[in-house]
């Protein structure tokens, strides 16, 4: 593969900044998400951009980051719980409603439903009247332990379905997954629900991956000389080649096994190849999945990378293969 091709894959990635254990708008992180925007704008990157957040954000954070970034995607966690006492509902709820009238690309989470906190209809009521009068776009996850590895997102059924009911009723769209809303929007297919034929398989096989197509499902066996696959490996591929893949006994993990540039360690979700920097976050939930306390956090302070960086790696190696 030629460097233009390379470049062109991997900066049409879905990416997602300044995630993870520190909020990306909180005012420690702000400049610094905004630079990794600018980077991303003026390197020529034309995939997705994601800005997660359960920060408050001003008036006049939203007016530049929409005025000078008009396509990136705002996504707000909103769990009705008092995480803090920063600010209160009303305060997120005006934040909301200020960046929807902005932008069609934000985005309401409640996430996470947390078992006997937030997971009963009436307590999260207000949040999807919010959605309902807002940009119409929710995604509702469930919690994970942070204290055990690999546990499972607590999926309360009766609930799901009267959240599901509600949102078809009122015509929002609603779904558990980033990516399905994404390519809802776009009008796209989702790759998860509607895998498509894979692409850019040669590429998978510069980065070192080993796989098999079988029955149009690629199978993940290993990485380099090594038979480690994690789960950040199977949704990396999953992203570049717009198919259906799997693995064996995926270890538990996002943290993919590519370096950057020979040491950086790179991190992608079912939805995103992630590049941010983690500090402290002065929200403070206390069921967070990130915080240095949780035995399953992403044990870095900073990781991933602007994706023509990516690029210019992956090519260098092709070079020397060859």
């Amino acid at each position: 593969m030629n460097k233009a091709e390379i470049i062109a894959i991997l900066q049409s990635m879905p990416v997602s900044v300044n995630g993870y254990l520190g909020d990306a708008l909180q005012p420690t992180q702000w400049n610094n998400t905004i630079e990794k925007l600018k980077t991303l704008k003026n390197s020529g990157h034309n995939g997705q951009v994601m800005v997660p957040t359960k920060f408050a954000a001003t008036q006049k954070q939203l007016d530049y980051l929409f005025t000078n970034f008009p396509n990136v995607w705002l996504w707000y966690a909103i769990t009705g719980l008092s995480e803090t006492n920063l600010f209160s509902f009303e305060d997120l709820k005006n934040s909301y409603n200020y960046a929807c009238s902005l932008s069609n690309r934000v985005v309401c989470a409640i996430r996470p439903i947390v078992p006997n906190q937030n997971d009963n209809l009436q307590f999260i009521l207000p949040i999807l009247e919010m959605v309902k009068n807002g940009n119409r776009m929710l995604l509702y996850e469930g919690y994970r332990d942070p204290n055990i590895v690999g546990s499972k997102k607590y999926e309360p059924k009766n609930l799901f379905k009267e959240i599901s009911d509600y949102c078809v009723s009122n015509e929002i769209l609603a779904d558990q997954k980033c990516i399905c809303i994404v390519s809802n929007v776009l009008g796209k297919k989702c790759p998860i629900h509607h895998p498509q034929k894979h692409r850019n398989l040669k590429l998978l096989k510069i980065f070192g991956y080993r796989f098999i197509v079988n029955d149009g499902v690629l199978i993940l066996k290993g990485f380099s000389g090594s038979e480690r696959v994690t789960r950040g490996d199977v949704a990396f591929a999953r992203i570049v080649t717009g198919g259906m893949v799997t693995t064996n006994n995926p270890i538990i993990s996002e943290i993919l096994s590519i370096r950057y540039n020979k040491n950086k360690r790179l991190v992608c979700t079912s939805s995103w190849f992630s590049w941010a920097r983690q500090q402290s976050c002065i929200i403070n939930c206390d069921y967070c999945f990130g915080s240095y306390e949780s035995k399953v956090r992403v044990n870095l302070d900073e990781f991933g990378c602007d994706p023509l960086r990516l690029a210019e790696d992956v090519y260098q190696r092709e070079i020397l293969r060859n």
